[in-house]
């Protein structure tokens, strides 16, 4: 279980070997499930379909399985993506932890309060705030500025609704949001930061048309992904330019 007296690294650890045990002892129960939904409901080949399930780990951890159609593909083929987020209470209110690489992405509570305040959505409970966030948030990329002259990296990571303000901690291994920005109060800059991202991605969409080794699914995928509300995951680093681009699921 995660505790208050838990060093990040230790935090880390833990959210890292819950997640592999939910992947290994519980993701094929959930799949089912999600399947016989889609048959059940007979939900459209071509939608996305999110859909979250709660559980508890053996280590006491509550988790919330985001599952739904991958984005690459045109139509549904019975093998699904998920993501997983655990959550915390500790001095600070609720925190969300989501594993990324070798570390986590940490979502802090005030990031929801604001979330559901600048949208409007009058959420009373904590934990479905963050549900309807992760439900709606699409594919995404962060944007990692260069360190500041304190050493700091600050990221910018747009979602379907706003974007999200964070900073790098602990050495890297934490990426910590902390605040929500809706569309509606990006700054100029701001705007231009979310259209460089999409030029970067539909270049490499041409890269990926040219590419004869290139799927064509993912290649129309790429093409297209910024003409609806979901964002691309699926941007490498660029390793000549003074900016970086990092994924989030």
């Amino acid at each position: 279980m995660i505790t208050q007296t838990m060093t990040p690294l230790e935090i880390v650890n833990e959210v890292h070997a819950d997640f592999k045990n939910i992947e290994d002892k519980s993701m094929s129960r959930l799949v089912k499930i999600y399947n016989r939904e889609r048959i059940i409901r007979k939900v459209p080949k071509n939608s996305r379909y999110v859909k979250d399930y709660q559980l508890k780990t053996a280590k006491k951890n509550p988790w919330i399985i985001f599952i739904s159609k991958p984005h690459k593909l045109k139509k549904y083929k019975g093998a699904p993506q998920y993501f997983g987020i655990t959550y915390h209470y500790g001095k600070q209110g609720i925190r969300v932890f989501e594993v990324n690489y070798d570390g986590v992405n940490v979502y802090n509570g005030h990031l929801f309060s604001r979330y559901n305040q600048r949208l409007g959505l009058n959420i009373a409970l904590p934990v479905e705030r963050i549900k309807r966030f992760f439900l709606n948030r699409g594919y995404c990329v962060a944007f990692k500025q260069n360190a500041d002259q304190h050493g700091r990296v600050y990221y910018f990571l747009p979602v379907s609704e706003g974007v999200l303000l964070g900073e790098e901690q602990e050495n890297g291994l934490w990426v910590v949001y902390k605040t929500f920005l809706s569309n509606d109060l990006l700054r100029h800059s701001q705007r231009n930061l979310i259209h460089e991202i999409e030029d970067f991605v539909k270049n490499e969409a041409k890269f990926e048309q040219e590419d004869p080794n290139a799927s064509r699914e993912e290649y129309e995928w790429m093409s297209n992904v910024f003409n609806n509300t979901e964002r691309s995951s699926i941007i490498p680093d660029l390793l000549n330019h003074s900016k970086k681009l990092n994924y989030s699921q």
